[in-house]
């Protein structure tokens, strides 16, 4: 009997099976679409964009001394499921989907649900964080619009590119000494205090996903706020989750990781990266009871303007290739939380969703978010996405009704803190 094709795991993927131990490494994006989306024609596309991002047919063995991708075969058969709701069920059969746990060993690395509702089909997408991060899934949801709609249209299907997947190909522009550099360039790791944490008890038999939106009007003005003061809307969000955090764990001195999409270090712009290519810039402000918010924007916005300037963030690619190529995977098991920072209380950024490229063809989008993991107790994070002109703050978390309302409410605060500034 023929032995099913492997796929030797590269280091950002081994990285993010770690991270399995503060949450399940999963991330998520719902659509609203208008009108009616084939269910045949789906399950085609994805069959076809396999052939884009190979790791979808596989499962993960964390196997000591060989983990590998063992190709099991799948195809859109087994990784879109077709679902029905009624108004009155949608938002908890939707919940219900998303929160839906993955085993990266036993099940395909993404499910796609599609529920027919009678107010238009949704999406529940969730893939595994080991394939991909966030921008590395809006470009697979990007994907799968083109491959549905030429299907569906008759069309020929775009030609096949494999994704990158490996972070050795930011430095193939380099020459060594550019390479040699970035060993001796100072990127600081982050140090967060141990006070700097969201209570919250936990409960590993509840996933919870809690959205807060911000209306057209409203993103609209802090766009002009943030022209007004040479920042950007991230540097909004993050002074204002900064703020948040520290009135509610009355930690002054606080230190968030912001994320830095490292495709733009990609010499071929137009390249498929469905994979994890993303590191953090770090942020530290001290944040008094009296301190003005445009003193802690003029911080932030500061120290990541100053960051985005260098290529120091690299240095952190570069460690992390260098500890999974000659690190057996047996002993970074023990040596992971000594040799790398998870921040227990974090931030991320997961862009905007263009609504054109996510038509599933005569079906236009009416609205949708993406999300990051969901965490373990004491494990905290806010994540932000928006589509077109919407701007959706997200927590995710294993907890109580106590911990669903302790993550409402920090939502709530950041909306707080931002409608201060209208």
């Amino acid at each position: 009997m023929k032995s099913p094709r492997t796929i030797h795991p590269l280091a950002f993927e081994l990285m993010q099976y770690f991270y399995g131990t503060v949450h399940e490494p999963l991330i998520h994006a719902y659509l609203q679409y208008d009108g009616t989306i084939d269910e045949q024609a789906l399950i085609r596309a994805v069959t076809a964009s396999i052939a884009y991002v190979p790791l979808l047919e596989c499962v993960f063995s964390p196997a000591p001394l060989s983990p590998r991708w063992i190709s099991r075969g799948f195809t859109g058969a087994d990784l879109v499921f077709v679902e029905s709701s009624s108004v009155e069920e949608l938002e908890d059969r939707t919940n219900a989907i998303l929160t839906r746990v993955l085993s990266i060993e036993t099940d395909p690395p993404l499910r796609l649900a599609l529920l027919h509702a009678a107010s238009g089909d949704r999406l529940c997408v969730v893939m595994s964080h080991l394939v991909c991060d966030g921008a590395g899934l809006k470009q697979y949801l990007y994907l799968l619009s083109q491959l549905y709609t030429s299907l569906l249209s008759g069309l020929a299907l775009p030609p096949v590119r494999q994704t990158i997947r490996s972070a050795r190909r930011l430095f193939r522009h380099m020459r060594w000494p550019q390479r040699l550099s970035l060993w001796f360039a100072k990127y600081d790791s982050l140090q967060q205090s141990e006070s700097l944490r969201v209570p919250y008890a936990g409960d590993p038999a509840h996933p919870l996903i809690r959205t807060r939106s911000l209306p057209s009007d409203s993103l609209a003005a802090l766009k002009q706020v943030a022209h007004a003061h040479h920042a950007t809307i991230n540097d909004i969000l993050l002074a204002a989750y900064a703020r948040a955090l520290a009135k509610a764990t009355g930690e002054s001195h606080v230190s968030l990781p912001c994320p830095v999409d490292l495709r733009k270090y990609l010499k071929e712009s137009d390249a498929l990266s469905i994979c994890n290519l993303t590191t953090n810039y770090v942020v530290t402000v001290d944040i008094a009871n009296d301190t003005p918010f445009f003193d802690t924007l003029r911080v932030v916005s500061s120290q990541l303007a100053e960051q985005k300037t260098s290529n120091a963030c690299l240095k952190s690619v570069l460690l992390v290739e260098f500890a999974f190529r000659w690190i057996p995977f047996c002993f970074m098991k023990r040596l992971f939380p000594q040799l790398f920072t998870i921040p227990v209380t974090s931030y991320t950024n997961l862009g905007l969703l263009d609504a054109e490229c996510l038509r599933f063809g005569t079906a236009s989008v009416t609205g949708g978010l993406l999300t990051g993991a969901v965490k373990y107790s004491p494990y905290f994070q806010i994540s932000v996405s928006s589509f077109e002109q919407t701007l959706t703050l997200s927590c995710n978390l294993y907890g109580t009704a106590s911990d669903c309302a302790t993550a409402d409410a920090m939502l709530e605060s950041v909306i707080s803190e931002l409608t201060t500034l209208l």
